[in-house]
């Protein structure tokens, strides 16, 4: 929240607390998605407008992301996506449940790794995953994205 607060401050437009809260409720996760939004309200677009284009903006940068994934790593993210935080074996459970077969586990393990290093999932504990951006996540729940 304060990332936008000093940004709206320096680009001299108004962003009312509330603005931003619902900004940051939405999109928090990747400071991305902030900066896009500021920069689209300091390009002249209302808070609607600017929150519309940054659903478009976002919802094509997430496609392209997730066409970038293995099959491997798509299952297992949308696995994780579905369950939130989550241990290994049980995103291992969803993500062969998902693809409709058994995965082995170098594979699966290899797979989640290439997440982790690709910062779309973080193992918060020692065999504990989630999301990193939550908004994407909700997407590929959601939409199937």
């Amino acid at each position: 929240m304060e990332f936008l607060r000093v940004g709206s401050r320096e680009c001299g437009i108004g962003i009312s607390d509330t603005e931003i809260e619902d900004v940051v409720g939405e999109f928090d996760g990747i400071v991305g998605w902030l900066t896009y939004y500021g920069s689209l309200r300091s390009s002249g677009k209302n808070r609607l407008e600017a929150m519309n284009a940054l659903r478009d903006i976002a919802r094509e940068v997430i496609k392209d992301e997730l066409s970038r994934l293995g099959k491997y790593e798509l299952v297992i993210y949308r696995a994780l996506a579905t369950l939130g935080r989550a241990r290994w074996v049980e995103i291992k459970r969803l993500a062969e449940s998902l693809i409709g077969h058994s995965i082995d586990d170098k594979t699966f393990t290899m797979s989640l790794k290439t997440l982790v290093n690709m910062y779309m999932v973080r193992e918060i504990e020692r065999g504990i995953y989630e999301v990193i951006d939550e908004y994407m996540a909700r997407l590929v729940r959601e939409y199937g994205i």
